[in-house]
Protein backbone atom coordinates (compact mmCIF):
# COMPACT_ATOMS: atom_id res chain seq x y z
CA UNK A 1 0.00 0.00 0.00
CA UNK A 2 2.65 2.56 0.88
CA UNK A 3 5.33 0.88 -1.30
CA UNK A 4 6.24 3.72 -3.38
CA UNK A 5 5.45 6.60 -0.52
CA UNK A 6 8.38 4.91 1.42
CA UNK A 7 10.70 4.67 -1.65
CA UNK A 8 9.88 8.48 -2.16
CA UNK A 9 10.62 8.91 2.07
CA UNK A 10 14.09 7.58 1.52
CA UNK A 11 14.95 9.86 -1.35
CA UNK A 12 13.76 12.81 0.35
CA UNK A 13 14.92 12.23 3.56
CA UNK A 14 18.39 11.73 1.64
CA UNK A 15 18.31 14.42 -0.38
CA UNK A 16 17.24 16.54 2.85
CA UNK A 17 20.48 15.45 4.91
CA UNK A 18 18.36 13.02 6.80
CA UNK A 19 16.25 16.47 8.25
CA UNK A 20 13.37 15.00 9.60
CA UNK A 21 11.33 17.72 10.17
CA UNK A 22 11.42 18.96 6.51
CA UNK A 23 11.48 15.09 5.28
CA UNK A 24 8.11 14.34 7.29
CA UNK A 25 6.46 17.41 6.51
CA UNK A 26 6.43 16.26 2.66
CA UNK A 27 4.34 13.29 3.87
CA UNK A 28 1.34 13.66 5.64
CA UNK A 29 0.17 10.88 4.42
CA UNK A 30 2.26 9.06 7.01
CA UNK A 31 1.60 11.32 9.71
CA UNK A 32 0.08 8.37 11.58
CA UNK A 33 2.98 5.94 11.98
CA UNK A 34 5.85 6.59 14.35
CA UNK A 35 8.43 8.87 13.38
CA UNK A 36 11.32 5.98 14.88
CA UNK A 37 9.28 3.53 12.51
CA UNK A 38 9.98 5.32 9.64
CA UNK A 39 13.99 6.14 10.19
CA UNK A 40 13.91 2.38 11.00
CA UNK A 41 12.59 1.72 7.37
CA UNK A 42 14.87 4.07 5.82
CA UNK A 43 17.88 3.10 7.62
CA UNK A 44 16.76 -0.66 6.75
CA UNK A 45 15.98 -0.14 3.03
CA UNK A 46 19.57 1.66 2.89
CA UNK A 47 21.64 -1.02 5.16
CA UNK A 48 19.63 -3.72 2.42
CA UNK A 49 21.03 -2.31 -0.63
CA UNK A 50 17.07 -1.23 -1.59
CA UNK A 51 16.17 -5.25 -1.46
CA UNK A 52 12.38 -4.08 -1.04
CA UNK A 53 11.55 -7.39 -0.96
CA UNK A 54 13.66 -8.12 2.23
CA UNK A 55 12.82 -4.90 3.88
CA UNK A 56 9.40 -4.86 3.34
CA UNK A 57 9.15 -8.60 5.32
CA UNK A 58 10.27 -6.86 8.54
CA UNK A 59 7.81 -3.91 8.71
CA UNK A 60 4.78 -5.36 8.11
CA UNK A 61 2.99 -2.17 9.39
CA UNK A 62 2.76 -0.75 6.23
CA UNK A 63 2.04 -3.23 4.20
CA UNK A 64 -1.73 -4.41 4.90
CA UNK A 65 -1.51 -7.65 3.14
CA UNK A 66 1.14 -9.10 5.32
CA UNK A 67 -0.71 -8.58 8.59
CA UNK A 68 -3.82 -9.55 6.46
CA UNK A 69 -2.02 -12.64 5.62
CA UNK A 70 -0.92 -13.52 9.20
CA UNK A 71 -4.22 -12.68 10.76
CA UNK A 72 -5.86 -15.22 8.05
CA UNK A 73 -3.28 -17.58 8.96
CA UNK A 74 -4.17 -17.53 12.53
CA UNK A 75 -7.75 -17.40 12.06
CA UNK A 76 -8.31 -20.58 10.27
CA UNK A 77 -10.52 -23.37 11.50
CA UNK A 78 -8.30 -26.60 12.54
CA UNK A 79 -10.34 -29.03 10.89
CA UNK A 80 -11.46 -32.05 13.11
CA UNK A 81 -10.20 -35.28 13.30
CA UNK A 82 -12.54 -38.09 11.83
CA UNK A 83 -12.71 -40.24 14.95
Amino acid sequence: MYDQILKDLIATAQATGYNWGETLSKFPELKDFDVQLLKDYVATAEAANYDYDRVNDKFPEFFNLAVKKKTLEKSQPIPQLLS
